[in-house]
């Protein structure tokens, strides 16, 4: 598949004014006609591809608008978000991420399970503990 890196050079403003926004602009840029987008993390490490395509069965089985990560005990990312929401998702400003979204409008939602979706790696001792040592 091609791939397409998107250079966040903003990313001190905050996750939603740089980040967010950079990805979906880069994304609207390369496929004009995107019919939705999924936004991850890069701290997850547990994310598969088999739970990319399960957003996307699940957005296509249900037609919500949104569909997100089921960690068990919340929700959140990697999250599939449909064209409906570009707009908001651009709106977001500082270092609030699509969470509020999520947060706003969870009726709206369909979820997919992810246990391991809490799990992130910040530092090295969040590493050690994902792999035990």
């Amino acid at each position: 598949m091609p791939v397409v890196i998107a250079a966040n050079r903003a990313w001190a403003t905050g996750m939603a004014a740089s980040s967010i926004r950079t990805g979906l602009e880069t994304v609207l840029e390369a496929a004009p006609h995107s019919d939705a987008v999924v936004l991850t993390l890069c701290d997850q490490p547990l994310v598969t591809a088999e739970l990319l395509d399960g957003l996307v069965h699940e957005w296509r089985r249900t037609g919500r608008s949104i569909v997100a990560s089921d960690y068990g005990e919340g929700y959140g990312v990697p999250a599939l978000f449909a064209r409906s929401w570009f707009a908001e998702l651009a709106s977001l400003t500082g270092d609030i991420g699509a969470k509020a979204i999520l947060r706003t409008h969870a009726a709206q939602m369909a979820l997919v399970p992810f246990p391991g979706g809490a799990i992130d790696v910040d530092s090295r001792a969040d590493y050690a503990r994902l792999t035990g040592r």
